[in-house]
């Protein structure tokens, strides 16, 4: 309810849903001005998503987990107000000995014009110190739908507690050349906080269990409005939860703390076009062959 106009999004609405037009154009108008008096509610609403967020995740903590993880863009914040919420994340990881995988959305307010990129999707893996590990920027938006600025392409990894840990987002995981750095790099799980919609909730959630085999890495997938899911690196589904079937969205299971090795993550699709090369010497062999007299 961005500007006064309630909109009820469906579990069906997809990325050509007409009742999606409404939703941009509400969120237009306060991404354009977010200080206006009519976005009291929306600003409030913003604050309020915060604190349950760190509710939800006391909860998880209080059930002993260790890393707490959200979904793509869980936090949304404009560019001035960031640091502030980074720093309430690291006090909660601090206070709670815990790791923080914190997914944001960070807004540049003003007109918004065509192919603008006004918006920084990003993630930040905060250690049980507070003190921030790595900071990742989706390296691939997906085209014509977000004005994000794409991340330099580099897929962090960190060691601690005796794994490896790195973060791609979403759309990122799409694409087998990118997340290979994971496993070149031995990442021993990979976090890909994710945003989906009805439509493709499955495939979506499939596609990610192919990076975990490919790079040998236990897979956590936070999904909005999707299928959230723990993945070992044999593609096996751990634990899973369909976003439309509960009104608690809290995911809690065991993640094996190390990868396997993976030949696939040192030699690509290398076999693949030796294949194919082994084809067409083939074929040509059976042509020069068959021109024979």
């Amino acid at each position: 309810d961005l500007n006064g106009t309630h909109v009820e999004l469906r579990e069906d609405m997809n990325q050509t849903d007409p009742n999606l037009s409404v939703v941009n154009s509400a969120m237009v108008a306060f991404i354009t001005d977010p200080q206006a008096m009519r976005f009291a509610k929306t600003r409030e609403a913003l604050k309020t998503n915060v604190h349950d967020a760190f509710s939800l995740a006391a909860k998880a903590i209080a059930q002993g987990a260790e890393v707490i993880s959200w979904h793509e863009g869980q936090f949304m914040v404009f560019d001035g107000d960031a640091s502030r919420l980074i720093m309430e994340a690291q006090g909660f990881a601090y206070e709670h000995k815990v790791m923080l995988v914190i997914p944001l959305a960070i807004i540049t307010p003003g007109k918004i014009t065509p192919h603008k990129r006004f918006m920084k999707n990003q993630v930040l893996l905060i250690g049980p110190q507070g003190n921030v590990l790595y900071t990742y920027n989706k390296s691939k938006p997906v085209p014509e739908v977000e004005p994000v600025v794409p991340g330099d392409g580099v897929v962090p990894v960190v060691n601690i507690k005796d794994s490896k840990l790195a973060t791609v987002i979403c759309y990122d995981a799409d694409f087998p050349r990118l997340v290979r750095q994971a496993g070149v790099n031995n990442a021993d799980i990979l976090f890909i906080p994710s945003g989906d919609w009805y439509d493709i909730r499955y495939a979506h959630m499939n596609m990610a269990r192919f990076r975990a085999i490919e790079n040998g890495v236990n897979v956590v997938r936070p999904a909005s409005r999707g299928i959230s899911a723990v993945i070992d690196a044999r593609g096996r589904v751990l634990a899973s939860q369909n976003y439309f079937d509960v009104t608690e969205h809290l995911l809690i299971a065991d993640v094996p703390r190390n990868g396997t090795s993976s030949l696939y993550a040192h030699i690509g699709d290398s076999f693949a076009w030796l294949s194919v090369l082994g084809a067409l010497l083939l074929f040509g062999n059976y042509m020069r062959v068959m021109r024979r007299p």
